[in-house]
């Protein structure tokens, strides 16, 4: 009621991408919230001017932010705007739509809810109608790549984080090729949220970046980005397409991905899939 009547209230309930207006306990909202939108806690800033209350997200959420907020109210705006965690060397397409690609991501999760108790997954991702759209870096879509590699931490392959110069540097090297993504579906545009790319060497591809947003995993777009990846090295007359996984504290969904993939492991976190053989296209994905 005070955020839709207050007349002081600047902001709207639509400009807030997920609420918790409740007496639950605040750890469990924040935990809740963060499933909603898909983020990991440490992705998380939880503001109050209770000690307690703060007290108690430091205790039993200790990778979420917590600062420790000034006890004049008047030094609010001065204090969050000294915050460093809300600083961002870039701001991209994708980061304007953001608020959008949440209600995107809820209305998907609403429309699964619905319907799955009649209909398989895959039935499910028939009907969101996904096309996922390859471009290769270019001037417009490079901060957006950038950011995802230097952000992404779950769908993550090698997590190597490289500067704008890095990367051209590195994609301008004979034999290296890089490719972005973007998705959209019947509920909306998620913008840029892929990158892959390989390395030719010899007789093999090895796949070096494989990163996807978290925002649509597990919506095939993981399986037609390797569909593709291997299309590209059979066009290079490779025999076989490697891939090294490399282990953080965040990127098992990645692990977890290309064990369930097709590919044989060849030895602890290696991957590998024979050239000669076919790779059948997720169906739920058209690939443009």
């Amino acid at each position: 009621e005070a955020i839709s009547n207050h007349p002081e209230m600047v902001l709207k309930v639509s400009d807030f991408s997920s609420v918790r207006i409740n007496w639950d306990d605040k750890a469990l909202n924040i935990q809740s919230i963060c499933k909603e939108l898909d983020l990991t806690p440490d992705a998380a800033v939880f503001l109050d001017d209770n000690l307690h209350e703060r007290e108690r997200i430091k205790s039993s959420m200790p990778e979420v932010t917590v600062p420790e907020l000034p006890k004049d109210p008047r030094l609010y705006s001065t204090f969050l705007s000294s915050l460093s965690c809300f600083d961002n060397y870039s701001f991209t397409a994708e980061d304007r739509l953001r608020k959008d690609s949440y209600k995107q991501k809820k209305a998907e999760k609403e429309s699964m809810s619905a319907t799955d108790s009649i209909q398989s997954i895959e039935e499910w991702l028939l009907t969101l109608e996904i096309e996922m759209i390859v471009e290769k870096l270019n001037d417009i879509n490079i901060p957006r790549v950038v950011q995802l590699m230097n952000k992404t931490n779950q769908m993550n392959l090698s997590t190597r984080r490289l500067t704008k110069e890095e990367l051209m540097k590195w994609s301008k090297k004979k034999n290296n090729f890089i490719w972005s993504f973007r998705v959209t579906d019947r509920f909306g545009d998620a913008g840029l949220v892929g990158i892959a790319s390989i390395s030719l060497k010899n007789s093999y591809v090895q796949v070096v970046d494989f990163i996807l947003s978290c925002r649509v995993m597990g919506k095939k777009i993981e399986q037609s980005m390797l569909y593709f990846l291997i299309n590209e090295a059979k066009k290079m007359k490779a025999k076989e397409l490697l891939v090294k996984f490399k282990h953080t504290k965040k990127n098992q969904p990645c692990l977890d991905f290309w064990k369930a993939s097709e590919m044989e492991q060849s030895k602890e976190d290696n991957f590998v899939f024979n050239l000669n053989k076919e790779l059948n296209p997720p169906i739920t994905v058209k690939i443009i």
